[in-house]
């Protein structure tokens, strides 16, 4: 702590402060959303396509090219499960038949809106069935006789009316897929992505192009509903099927990748949000909202997404294979409700005390089954960069009864281009470890975050010794310990022009702000939130009281 002493005043500089400014550069803009669905577009065959819009949309904005579908690789459950925001086990949609579906209980974001709001101008422009038995609930539904006939009555319709949400899907793609396969390789199915991409120019010319546009916030999300193979097909539940697009463009969008990578799911959750519909927990609903701007990574908190296998309602069983929020799962790994089985963890078996519902189990699958999770720390860089932020790694692992199940949580240090600089483990607890009792015990691990980190991975692990996989965690926590900021710098106090000016040496990375106290009661902020620059900062107080005043300078990582 400094002091300096002038005629009437001490100046004193310690301590650090936590101050955040939120800047909405679409406030007050009207808020709208246009969905585009390119059926059977595997997402590296977009990005290997000579496709100059959806190029665009992605560099402007946010986006993934390992999003994920569910495992039933078919357009009648994919395009029900962005709808519906949820899996297709809650739609009770596996094929393209539509049938039985659980639409009543699980209704479309169309549906949705026009309950929270009936003034919303809601259209979808699908093909084959989409239109007239998915989007039950939007205001227009049409289902063109091709790409064409939909892109035409999209353009007559964001010309002449004034829609509020909107649903294009264009099929062409899957068509030549079916015909010539999809694959990197087929030339006809990457002209198909083109032809498709021009398809799309039209129509964003025509929203731009709105007499009312410079006063309305388009949310644009574009977005496949499955890949596809070389044969020809698609239908199964492998990564090249199950791997699609996600790409968020406009105004309110976030940029660059988007991480934890979304699902397919996420478009529901997403749309409600943009348009100002707050998602009702009472929904169930597995979508979580992805495109839109997230805060930063914060020390002292769990940076671990769905940790706790809170996030949607568990099963009560070992199936089925339903997507988990937040973790790229491609396997059998699910989301179990504790007690749902005898053999399951129970609510009052050891474990964690503060256990949700939930908790994760290997599933059906007899071996090894994994999920993982890609969170970006670039935000932290500085920090990282100088050896000094610590990390905790920690979880609750176990199995059932003497079967020696096992499951175990891992992370990998990354660089930007996802090299690994080093791992760490946790978990692998055995039925000894668990004196032959069902129940998960805690296992952790601590370390130094090494330099040049700028992403984490986290794969948890779940391994069968016999019969269906009962590899069991919960509370998944990965949380890290800022450095010791230095003590700022005082380096002048003194009046200028009936002003108290402080000059300190500031820190990049830190938002500063000039305090004042008469009695070190109460405190005053004179200046805030000024951003640090590396080099001298100057702060004023512009109305300093007469009398004796104490000041101090608090720091803060934004």
């Amino acid at each position: 702590m400094h002091h300096v002493s002038v005629t009437r005043r001490i100046a004193l500089v310690p301590a650090l402060f936590l101050l955040l400014l939120v800047v909405d550069p679409a406030a007050g803009a009207q808020k709208k959303a246009l969905v585009i669905g390119i059926d059977g577009a595997r997402a590296d065959c977009v990005l290997l396509a000579n496709a100059a819009n959806l190029h665009r949309l992605r560099s402007e904005g946010a986006w993934s090219f390992r999003a994920q579908c569910g495992s039933h690789t078919k357009s009648g459950p994919s395009w029900s499960s962005m709808f519906c925001g949820v899996w297709d086990d809650k739609t009770a949609v596996i094929d393209n038949n539509l049938a039985p579906a659980n639409y009543a209980t699980y209704p479309d974001f169309f549906t949705r809106l026009e309950r929270a709001n009936s003034n919303l101008f809601t259209i979808s422009l699908g093909r084959w069935e989409v239109a007239n038995l998915i989007t039950l609930g939007a205001d227009i539904r049409y289902t063109g006789g091709s790409d064409t006939a939909n892109v035409t009555n999209a353009i007559a319709r964001l010309t002449n009316s004034n829609p509020d949400v909107m649903f294009i899907h264009f099929l062409h793609v899957d068509d030549t897929g079916h015909a010539s396969g999809f694959h990197p390789s087929v030339s006809n199915y990457l002209r198909a992505i083109e032809t498709v991409d021009a398809q799309i120019g039209q129509v964003l010319r025509a929203l731009t192009n709105r007499l009312n546009y410079a006063a309305e916030d388009w949310l644009i999300l574009v977005v496949a509903d499955h890949g596809g193979l070389l044969d020809k097909t698609h239908g199964a539940d492998t990564p090249e099927e199950r791997t699609i697009f996600y790409i968020a463009h406009g105004p309110s969008a976030a940029r660059g990748e988007l991480l934890p990578v979304p699902a397919l799911v996420d478009v529901c959750a997403t749309v409600l949000t943009h348009v100002g519909v707050p998602i009702n927990p009472a929904w169930s609903l597995d979508a979580r909202v992805a495109g839109l701007p997230r805060p930063p990574p914060r020390y002292g908190t769990n940076l671990v997404f769905n940790g706790d296998a809170e996030f949607a309602s568990g099963t009560n069983n070992y199936a089925p294979n339903r997507g988990i929020a937040w973790w790229t799962d491609l396997s059998g790994m699910t989301a179990v409700r504790y007690g749902a089985q005898p053999q399951f963890p129970q609510p009052g078996d050891a474990g964690p005390t503060n256990r949700g519902l939930n908790f994760f189990c290997g599933g059906t699958n007899l071996g090894v089954v994994r999920m993982s999770q890609i969170i970006d720390l670039s935000a932290l860089a500085a920090d990282i960069d100088s050896g000094e932020v610590s990390y905790d790694l920690r979880g609750w692992f176990g199995g059932t009864g003497t079967q020696n199940d096992q499951a175990e949580l891992a992370v990998r240090f990354l660089t930007e281009a996802e090299a690994q600089i080093a791992t760490n483990r946790i978990g692998a607890v055995t039925a000894a470890d668990r004196s032959g009792y069902t129940s998960l015990l805690e296992r952790k691990a601590t370390g130094r975050l090494p330099a040049g980190t700028r992403r984490a991975e986290f794969i948890f692990t779940a391994t069968a010794q016999t019969g269906l996989n009962d590899g069991y965690a919960d509370n998944l926590s990965f949380v890290l310990t800022p450095p010791p900021d230095p003590a700022v710098v005082l380096l002048d106090g003194r009046f200028v022009s009936d002003q108290w000016r402080v000059e300190f040496a500031s820190l990049e990375g830190r938002l500063y702000s000039l305090e004042r106290t008469q009695d070190f009661e109460s405190w005053t902020t004179v200046t805030s939130g000024t951003p640090g620059t590396g080099a001298v900062l100057t702060l004023d107080d512009p109305a300093p009281p007469s009398g004796r005043a104490f000041y101090r300078v608090r720091a803060q990582r934004p």
